[in-house]
């Protein structure tokens, strides 16, 4: 970070509306100032007023200068050189403007407006860069405008010093990086100086109103963020809305002019979301992210394919789904289930409660649905481009990624045809699809089991064909829920005795159902729990067999060399993890691990956030909602440094997870003690963000995936 107090710091033009705000602002932060204008009585004047009021710092010396010539440069560079002191920052903050036609401006005007914007910082930075090369410390700053990014009628003059000065910076800036010389490039938007009263000439000065007062800028918090911007050494500082929002219009827009024009006239329209995060999904993640942020006064949008809310339990589940976890701990722990729920609600139960949810907290009005996204990507200045599906882009502050992992459906590889129906469980939706059917159920999770028992119910014949023998938990065990029993000072193995003890009193040993006894420890895999496999193992309606070997028409082949005939393969075969509209430098996803930190963040980039990837033996409601404060503390954490917090959590030792299973007591223990430490993590990430203290997202370019590869889960 670039020190102020007692930095040497040289800046031109201080008499002006930026210049005094940079005296009071670097007198308060204890800098020593060398001050110069063209007119030093009224500089003085100017100065004595300011030390009224700020007792800090110190103003080395005044000086007069012209900086519109070759020789006046020269001249200042000499007046520093005969006070002995060495430059820490120079502020090149000298500018003056004027509105008119090109061919209507005396050529006398435009031609000193030259000198002094853009020739006088080229010449003063050129001087003084050969010192701060030889003591290998040292800071330019170049006051732009925003006019240097979008040039405007009656302004070309200007913006072509403006435009001129930011080349210039950014070839500066790679020239002297190896010297240790930092260079910052500021572009603030037309502010309250007297600049905005400056000479008019010709037909435009005649048909043009005077400038807007309400759209002008503060110059203390301009110059407030400016200051930051050379705290933390940024290449390039937009140090107000306006100027955001115009670079971010004219660099990621193709509609810039239209759009700049109606966000000036007041066009609703026209939305500034770069301080707003963007919620990708509307599922039962989602919508806590969405609560959690809303309660903590984040400004957010929300956005979902499907046209209505509920994610997976609206639009992926079957008629007859039940969770398989309790109301208890499926639950949103501070928005309860009603009373009358069952101890293992419906996915009827399940949609109603989710929309109560969002209703409750009003989150409808931050959510859009039937909006699918195309394509992120990290844009300058730590930003996320969202494109969507439509072609529209919108800038955000940062993006959480609740998309969910129940919508991309993994099929096993088969050999052989086979002559009937082959369909995926997310395709299975009501008993019809079964009745009568001779089926075949591939798979020895939850919803494999669920379709098996609805199989054995209502089909002609039910085969359950598992690669590997599972372990079976009740459901419920003495009336209770199974889940339920588990408590949060229970370290796994103790759950895992439990568990145990409880399969061998109802459900025996698998040798009692022809099942091969499973080749691993109860919860080293997502545990399935189900009463009724079993049963209808016993009954004669489930014949379970192991993987299958090939298809030959009707028939389905397995590996123990046995044939059955079926009208109906059903594949419970699981999901993929995919993040279709990140690009690939962004798809962090092996098998079914996101390599993030602390569950969501990146090492290297910051504002991008994957949220509910793993898969926990618990309810869903009761992780979030002891999972989202803490994910709040880390987002406003996140404000206040440069560096992502995955990083921050990487140099604290932490590591990159291996499993995406959890164990939720786990999860509560862990986060009981890393909220009580939360200051240590505080006081680690601002030493981190001062060790990588350059950091900035690496921006990516645009894909033709934008445009032709929605996010349709």
């Amino acid at each position: 970070m670039t020190q102020l107090y007692e930095a040497v710091v040289l800046i031109t033009d201080a008499s002006g509306g930026f210049g005094q705000e940079l005296t009071r602002q670097l007198l308060e932060a204890g800098s020593q100032l060398i001050l110069t204008d063209t007119d030093e009585a009224i500089l003085r004047e100017r100065v004595e007023a300011i030390q009224t009021r700020v007792k800090t710092g110190n103003v080395l010396a005044i000086l007069s200068v012209d900086l519109s010539t070759r020789e006046g440069c020269e001249t200042l560079y000499d007046q520093v050189r005969t006070l002995n002191i060495n430059i820490d920052i120079l502020i090149n903050n000298a500018g003056i403007a004027f509105y008119g036609r090109t061919d209507e401006v005396p050529n006398e005007k435009w031609e000193r407006l030259m000198q002094v914007n853009l020739l006088a910082p080229m010449r003063l930075s050129a001087l003084f860069a050969t010192d701060m090369i030889t003591r290998q410390k040292g800071h330019i700053v170049n006051i732009s405008s925003v006019a240097g990014w979008s040039g405007t009628a009656g302004l070309a003059h200007y913006a072509a010093s403006k435009f001129g000065l930011r080349g210039f910076s950014e070839g500066l800036f790679n020239e002297l990086k190896d010297y240790n010389v930092k260079v910052t490039v500021v572009y603030p938007f037309f502010s309250r100086t007297p600049i905005v009263q400056s000479e008019r000439y010709g037909i435009l000065a005649k048909n043009n109103l005077d400038f807007p007062q309400h759209l002008a800028t503060d110059p203390a918090k301009v110059m407030s963020e400016t200051i930051q911007g050379i705290v933390h050494k940024k290449l390039h500082v937009f140090p107000d809305a306006m100027a955001k929002r115009i670079h971010l219009l004219k660099r990621y827009s193709s509609n810039y002019l239209t759009e700049l024009v109606m966000y000036l006239q007041g066009d609703s329209k026209v939305v500034d979301t770069t301080n707003k995060h963007l919620i990708i999904g509307a599922g039962f993640v989602g919508l806590g992210m969405a609560q959690a942020l809303k309660a903590a006064n984040i400004a957010y949008d929300q956005v979902d394919a499907s046209d209505d809310i509920g994610g997976n339990w609206y639009h992926g589940v079957y008629e007859t789904a039940h969770i398989i976890s309790s109301r208890k701990v499926t639950q949103f722990t501070h928005f309860p289930m009603p009373d009358n729920y069952p101890d293992f609600p419906s996915a009827q139960n399940m949609r109603d409660y989710l929309n109560a949810f969002a209703n409750h907290f009003n989150l409808r009005e931050s959510i859009e649905l039937n909006r699918t996204i195309s394509y992120v990507r990290p844009v300058e200045n730590n930003l996320w481009e969202v494109t969507f599906s439509d072609g529209q882009q919108k800038i955000y502050k940062g993006v959480l990624i609740c998309n969910g992992h129940h919508w991309c459906k993994r099929f096993p590889e088969f050999k052989g045809e086979f002559n009937g129906e082959i369909i995926h469980s997310k395709d299975y939706k009501h008993p019809d699809q079964l009745r009568g059917k001779r089926v075949l159920v591939i798979g020895g999770g939850n919803s494999a089991c669920d379709l098996a028992a609805e199989a054995a119910r209502v089909g002609s014949k039910c085969v359950l064909s598992m690669r590997e023998s599972v372990w079976f938990i009740p459901k419920s065990f003495a009336g209770f829920p199974v889940v339920d029993l588990i408590k949060w000072w229970m370290p796994q193995w103790f759950q895992r005795l439990i568990t145990y003890g409880i399969i061998r009193l109802t459900f025996g040993t698998h040798d009692n159902y022809g099942l091969a006894k499973p080749n691993y420890r109860v919860f080293d895999k997502h545990p399935t729990l189900n009463n009724e496999v079993p049963y209808y193992i016993k009954h004669g309606r489930i014949k379970p067999k192991p993987a299958v070997h090939r298809l030959d028409g009707c028939f389905v082949e397995f590996i123990d060399g046995s044939r059955e005939a079926f009208d109906l393969i059903v594949c419970a075969t699981g999901y993929n993890i995919v993040y279709p509209f990140l690009p690939p430098e962004l798809q962090r996803v092996e098998l079914a691990v996101v390599k993030c930190y602390g569950g969501s963040f990146l090492e290297d980039y910051k504002g991008l956030y994957y949220i509910g990837w793993g898969q926990a033996r618990g309810g869903v409601g009761s992780l979030i909602s002891a999972i989202s404060p803490f994910f709040i503390r880390c987002l406003k954490l996140q404000d206040e440094i440069n560096v992502p917090l995955g990083l921050v959590f990487k140099e604290m030792g932490e590591q990159l997870p291996k499993t995406h299973l959890s164990d939720p007591q786990q999860i509560f223990r862990q986060l009981k003690l890393t909220n009580f430490f939360f200051n240590q993590i505080v006081k680690r990430a601002y030493q981190v963000n001062t060790q990588y203290s350059n950091f900035s997202n690496s921006p990516l370019p645009r894909s033709s995936k934008a445009l032709s590869t929605p996010f349709l889960p």
